[in-house]
């Protein structure tokens, strides 16, 4: 095989238009649950979150992170933040302090 500029220049254009033929196939991040990372949550903060009984779905769609006062919005609809603990909270979630918004 020839190692020529040009035909190197051929097959990294070849692969790169291969990659824009089959996006799906690369690392692509735009399908992941920005509320189910906890990667930067430290095990102390985690056992917060246990200890308040937070769960990513409520049984009662009253009381909802959405419609909590301590829920502090994200511009992601599904997620956000708690002002009790650290790490993402998902909107339809609740907790043991759920408090009705003033």
């Amino acid at each position: 095989m020839n190692l020529s500029r040009r035909n190197i220049i051929k097959v990294s254009l070849s692969l790169f238009s291969l990659g824009l033929l089959f996006p799906g196939c690369g690392n692509n991040n735009q399908d992941e649950d920005p509320c189910g990372d906890l990667s930067k949550v430290s095990e102390n903060d985690l056992k917060v979150r246990k200890k308040m009984a937070y769960v990513d779905e409520a049984p009662n769609k009253n009381k909802t992170c959405s419609n909590c006062n301590l829920f502090l919005p994200s511009s992601d609809a599904s997620c956000g933040k708690c002002l009790l603990f650290k790490g993402p909270v998902k909107s339809n979630g609740t907790c043991a302090y759920w408090a009705p918004k003033m």
